[in-house]
């Protein structure tokens, strides 16, 4: 049942008919859904059939969730912290979901596939608003100024509903699917990869964000690498990142700290730092960032420091750490059988995505939504279930302590490299 709650939960996420389709506009479908949710995820804690905290993940998350509050009760302002709590419920629900629904190999491989077609329909929709110039429910893309040639012209960026109202959350997550559909074309299944391949690659064109393209390069170069873990691998990664450099959006090659919004973002940081130094334990607040600078972070890690300070940033980071560690630990280990090595593929891909967001994330503010803490989940998830079926203890894979020193001294290097970056593009 938790399975099917967690495909329900995530496909009204992406699709949210309810709103573009007039019949349910007023009603407060996900809202009553999110409740369910939260509900039966109680019931089935109280009667054994989930253990919390059973990963490493699941302490980092709740800890980053205290982070919030806390960000905003130690300055006295309580409503502040509801209502940031509230605003991240769906992506804690979301992260919980995916880490203890997908008990199985069987389920993630079926999740996957479900998130594979889900991302496929919104890059439908983001190539019927450059064919048509509307998506279903009359949605029309986003219009940005910019300049060719020193002409002033005016560029459209696919966008969907809710969540994805932003090019940029909609190119993230058409980039999310997109290293596990590359697994399936080397492993030659070729039709979902002949379906759904060229039509993300549309959509994230569509979509002429920076960040997007960032996380897709970075995508393909990582998986490659994991996967071939060879010079050929590596020259693969080089070569379609340069292909995606060459023949990407026009925004694509303007990432440089010359060009006036690149400078913005960095005096943005800038002005996150500032923010850090007078509040460096608990931050100034989840949401506050603009309040003290013209413009938000532009980084999410920035973002993190400056409103949840020194606590959230561990906490944020520690996410990150653990799935990562175990997926190189486990890629280390020597391959006995060929379903060893197509799990080794399949966890090379999950890698892959959660390192292109995190790079994406480097230059968006992206701290609080679902899908980076959707893929650590799933990398979690893979890395359990890989662990298991070679006799992996539970107490080895996952509870080998903390590192508490480590996650410390990444925090550290963090805020100097953060400052370093800042005093040298200003």
């Amino acid at each position: 049942m938790l399975f099917f709650l967690l495909c329900i939960y995530i496909t009204f996420y992406y699709i949210r008919p309810f709103d573009w389709m007039e019949s349910l506009q007023n009603v407060p479908i996900y809202r009553i859904l999110g409740i369910i949710t939260i509900v039966i995820l109680f019931l089935y804690t109280l009667v054994g059939k989930i253990r919390p905290f059973r990963f490493k993940t699941d302490v980092m998350m709740c800890g980053f969730v205290c982070a919030i509050i806390l960000s905003h009760v130690s300055h006295g302002w309580y409503g502040g912290a509801y209502s940031s709590f509230i605003q991240f419920l769906p992506s804690l629900t979301g992260y919980f979901l995916v880490a203890h629904a997908l008990d199985s190999k069987k389920k993630a491989h079926h999740f996957i596939s479900l998130l594979t077609g889900l991302t496929t329909f919104l890059a439908f929709e983001a190539c019927l608003q450059s064919i048509h110039g509307v998506a279903s429910g009359s949605l029309a893309p986003m219009i940005q100024n910019g300049y060719d040639n020193g002409i002033r012209i005016d560029i459209p960026r696919a966008i969907w509903y809710g969540p994805f109202h932003d090019p940029n959350d909609l190119g993230l997550a058409l980039v999310l699917p997109i290293p596990f559909l590359l697994d399936r074309i080397l492993n030659r299944k070729f039709l979902v990869g002949i379906l759904c391949f060229p039509l993300l690659l549309s959509g994230i064109y569509l979509t002429n964000s920076r960040g997007a393209m960032l996380a897709l390069i970075a995508s393909f170069f990582v998986y490659f690498v994991m996967r071939f873990r060879s010079k050929k691998g590596v020259a693969l990664g080089l070569v379609l990142a340069a292909l995606l450099i060459i023949f990407g959006p026009s925004r694509a090659g303007q990432i440089t700290h010359e060009d006036s919004s690149s400078y913005g973002r960095v005096e943005a940081w800038y002005a996150g730092f500032q923010m850090f130094k007078s509040n460096p334990v608990f931050g100034v607040g989840q949401g506050s960032y603009t309040e003290g600078a013209d413009r938000t972070a532009h980084n999410s890690y920035m973002l993190v420091l400056a409103e949840e300070g020194l606590f959230g940033s561990f906490f944020f980071i520690g996410l990150f750490f653990y799935p990562l560690r175990w997926a190189k630990l486990n890629l280390l280990q020597k391959v006995a059988s060929p379903d060893e090595e197509r799990d080794r593929c399949l966890l090379s891909a999950a890698i892959a995505s959660l390192i292109g967001l995190m790079t994406s994330m480097f230059f968006l503010s992206r701290s609080y939504i679902l899908l980076p803490f959707m893929m650590i989940a799933i990398l979690t998830v893979l890395i359990n279930c890989s662990s298991d079926d070679q006799n992996i203890s539970e107490q080895d894979q996952i509870s080998d302590g903390f590192h508490w020193r480590v996650l410390a001294g990444i925090l550290v290097a963090e805020i100097v490299g953060m400052n370093l970056i800042v005093k040298f593009l200003l």
